[in-house]
């Protein structure tokens, strides 16, 4: 995860203790000053506090926007050195060890999640496997593992699945694991379609299980996500007829889908409250302007809680384009978003002319640039109207 390189030590000042006199040594008798860790703090918690601000103060320092050299937008971030694994880990193990059980998984998690691949950090995975594969405190490692990716995550959230004992913890390896292998979530250069479709079946398999055996988790969130992976993987993939939508746009007027027949339409998932879609915007609105009188639709659907945000939104951005509203009930559901299954967003898909899915999760401007060439380097007939 991190490139390391020699760092000045932070100041010494931090590591120095408050000692007392000592009454039987008199008090004109120079002493040398006593120097202390901040590990021999007694209080396993406080220990891991001040080891965790030391780091968070160090990662950040070292941590750099990305920008897109077009838009200016921030897409996101780079640690150029990152805290050193020799600094840190073997104070985070040693507190591993302790019997202060919430101090010795959030220090074990720190490992994993800081170094995932340096080979203390298996000896970490394996002590928390070990102390606290049936605690309940399982799922909170498991909720942290599941927003990194890095190599070997595979084999440590299959162990997460056989050797836990939380449903929590469980649950969300399993789901994490159908996220890895599904290959609308993950890309993999190269690969056979044969290699893809093998990838699809594992990651239904994973999804299926979320929703057979932890339906309640997460008040059953999980398995509501796991439903629209589900149905992502089946209806959603290249080459299918895109899934009807019907509903009303903003200024509640009706908008269908196919209305835009004969046209290709980019549709953008997305919503006013998530920041990397509104981040997205400015590239999708230099698209649009550039393919605009082509025979190029730009639409959007928005999955909000409030119709006044999603207004509200569309007027800050500035977008020309129609947006469905798509609005959450109380379980966050919402009817659009739940028939295409979308998990993630932004969205973003292409479809041709006769309204077929061309292309899926598109995510970079070229990459949508291309998308729409070959669209309309298609010749297309539309089927006759019945």
């Amino acid at each position: 995860m991190h490139k390391f390189f020699t760092l000045i030590p932070l100041a010494v000042a931090s590591f120095l203790g408050l000692g007392c006199s000592n009454p039987t040594v008199p008090s004109s008798t120079p002493r040398e000053p006593v120097i202390l860790s901040p590990d021999l703090t007694p209080n396993p918690a406080a220990r891991f506090a001040q080891l965790k601000s030391e780091y968070d103060t160090e990662l950040k320092s070292m941590t750099k926007e990305v920008k897109d050299p077009k838009t200016g937008q921030v897409t996101g971030y780079m640690i150029e050195g990152g805290p050193m694994a020799d600094k840190y880990l073997p104070r985070l193990l040693e507190l591993g060890g302790t019997d202060d059980e919430p101090t010795s998984i959030a220090a074990l998690t720190l490992s994993i999640k800081g170094w995932p691949t340096d080979h203390k950090s298996k000896d970490a995975f394996d002590l928390l496997m070990k102390r606290y594969a049936a605690s309940p405190r399982l799922a909170d490692f498991a909720k942290e593992h599941r927003r990194h990716s890095y190599n070997g995550q595979v084999e440590r959230l299959v162990r997460l699945t056989t050797e836990g004992k939380d449903p929590t913890a469980v649950a969300i390896s399993l789901f994490q694991l159908a996220q890895n292998f599904n290959p609308n979530t993950t890309r993999i250069q190269g690969e056979t379609a044969d290699q893809e479709t093998a990838r699809r079946e594992k990651s239904l398999a994973y999804y299926r299980r979320v929703v057979t055996e932890f339906s309640e988790i997460e008040k059953g969130s999980l398995a509501n996500s796991a439903r629209r992976s589900i149905t992502q993987l089946q209806q959603l993939r290249a080459g299918l007829p895109a899934p009807p939508i019907a509903g009303v746009d903003l200024n509640g007027k009706p908008m269908k889908l196919d209305e835009y027949l004969g046209k290709v339409v980019v549709i953008d998932f997305w919503g006013s409250w998530c920041v990397p879609c509104r981040r997205k915007l400015p590239m999708m609105k230099a698209v649009a302007e550039s393919y605009g009188d082509k025979g190029v639709v730009f639409v959007g659907v928005m999955h909000e809680q409030k119709a006044t945000d999603a207004t509200q939104a569309v007027e800050q951005e500035k977008l020309p384009w129609r947006n469905w509203l798509d609005l959450r009930d109380e379980s966050g559901e919402s009817p659009i978003v739940k028939a295409w299954g979308v998990v993630g967003f932004p969205s973003v898909y292409v479809l041709d002319q006769v309204g077929t899915i061309r292309f899926t999760r598109v995510q970079e401007q070229d990459e949508l640039e291309r998308a729409i060439d070959v669209l309309l380097a298609e010749k297309t007939t539309l089927p006759a109207k019945k």
